[in-house]
C-alpha cells in the first residue's frame, strides 16, 4: 500500500463511505451472509459492524500483508475474529470449496483483473455458496456513461485504480454465476458519478 493510499485516500474514503445511507446499504446486503465468510479487499473494515451476530469469524483477502489499523479496531469492537490472507496475483491461498459466502463491496471496480478474481471466488465457494455484491457500475444513461468513460483515466490515478465504467454484471455472469437476487439502481449513498449500483446475491451455475 502506497503512502498516498494509506495516509490520504483511505481516510478520505472512510469518511465519505461511513454515512447513514451507506451503513444502510451495507447492512441490507451483509445480513444475507452465512457460514464461513470471505471478504475481498476489506479496506478499513467498514463492513465488519454489519454482519449478522452469528458471524464471529471472517476471512479476508487483499494484496496487503496486514489489514489497516482501523479495520482491526472495527473487528475488535464487533468482537469478530479475523483471518487475513495476502494475494498479489490471481490465486488465493485458500482451499477449494472452503467458503460459504464471498463478499465484494466496492472492490471489483479497482482490481486489475476482475474476471480472474471472480474465478477464484467461484473456486473457493462451497456447494450452494453465494457471492454478495454491492458495486458501482457503468450507467445506463448514455450521457452518464460518457462522463464515466471520461473520468476513468483520472479516477484510476487519484482513486487508487477505481474504474467507474466497468460492466461488472456481465463479468460476474461470464465467470459462471447466476443471480438469485439482483437489483440495479441508483443509490443516493454514493456520489452521482458512481451512483449506479449493482446489488445482489449470485450463486455458481451448477
Amino acid at each position: 500500500m502506497s503512502w498516498y493510499e494509506r495516509r490520504i485516500f483511505d481516510p478520505m474514503l472512510d469518511l465519505c463511505l461511513d454515512t447513514e445511507k451507506m451503513r444502510g446499504e451495507r447492512s441490507a446486503l451483509l445480513q444475507r451472509a452465512t457460514g464461513r465468510v470471505l471478504e475481498i479487499g476489506p479496506g478499513t473494515g467498514l463492513n465488519f459492524p454489519h454482519y449478522p451476530a452469528a458471524i464471529r469469524h471472517i476471512r479476508t483477502v487483499s494484496p496487503d500483508a496486514t489489514l489497516a489499523a482501523r479495520a482491526m479496531q472495527r473487528a475488535a469492537e464487533r468482537e469478530v475474529e479475523l483471518e487475513h490472507f495476502t494475494s498479489r496475483g490471481s490465486t488465493w491461498p485458500l482451499e477449494s470449496a472452503s467458503v460459504d459466502t464471498v463478499v465484494a463491496t466496492l472492490v471489483l471496480c479497482t482490481v486489475p483483473e476482475p474476471r480472474a478474481l471472480l474465478d477464484e471466488a467461484r473456486r473457493v465457494l462451497a456447494l450452494n455458496g453465494k457471492l454478495l455484491v454491492f458495486e458501482h457500475v457503468l450507467a445506463d444513461s448514455a450521457l452518464h456513461a460518457g462522463l464515466q468513460h471520461v473520468a476513468t483515466p483520472f479516477s484510476r490515478v487519484f482513486a487508487c485504480g477505481c474504474r467507474p465504467n466497468r460492466r461488472t454484471r456481465e463479468t460476474i455472469e461470464a465467470a459462471g454465476f447466476e443471480w438469485s437476487e439482483l437489483n440495479e439502481r441508483r443509490s443516493s449513498a454514493l456520489p452521482r458519478l458512481v451512483s449506479t449500483v449493482l446489488c445482489g446475491t449470485a450463486q455458481v451455475v451448477s
